[in-house]
């Protein structure tokens, strides 16, 4: 038995482009911050909620300050996320403005985390800033909830 534990560490030329880890504040717009059992402790006390009632198709959650990235680049998303319900996980280019569904991520009833690379998408739709969003879907009917944390934009320059 081969037991590999593996240690992530930021390269030194990387930039933070986007920081939100729902401590103190939510940088995404209609949704929530919670403070309960569904919070993964070991990254901090709050985490985003993104509820899609039953009468709803979908819910989306979009970043509310636009970022500058530059097209070329490796920029890459890290998250962590829980769902009962598949959501899309996608940015909006501004100037001109586009919208661009990245990846379809399936349920998870327990924390996951995400590392989605970005800078192929960032460099076909080449704005001049862009917004993140998170669209949960309701295939089954009978809603769902969403719960996002440390969400990261990160770029490599």
């Amino acid at each position: 038995v081969y037991t590999h534990n593996p240690v992530f560490r930021y390269k030194q030329a990387i930039t933070f482009k986007f920081i939100e880890d729902f401590e103190a504040h939510n940088g995404f717009n209609n949704s929530t911050l919670v403070s309960d059992s569904n919070v993964d402790k070991r990254y901090g006390n709050s985490c985003c909620l993104l509820t899609i009632p039953v009468t709803d198709s979908n819910a989306v959650a979009q970043e509310i300050t636009p970022i500058d990235l530059s097209p070329g680049q490796e920029i890459w998303m890290e998250l962590d996320y829980k769902s009962d319900v598949p959501f899309w996980i996608g940015f909006i280019g501004y100037n001109p403005s586009s919208q661009y569904d990245v990846i379809y991520v399936n349920p998870q009833t327990t924390w996951h985390k995400l590392y989605l690379k970005l800078g192929n998408e960032v460099g076909t739709v080449r704005s001049t800033s862009y917004s993140f969003y998170f669209n949960a879907l309701n295939v089954n009917g009978t809603g769902g909830h969403l719960y996002i944390d440390n969400v990261k934009v990160i770029s490599y320059e």
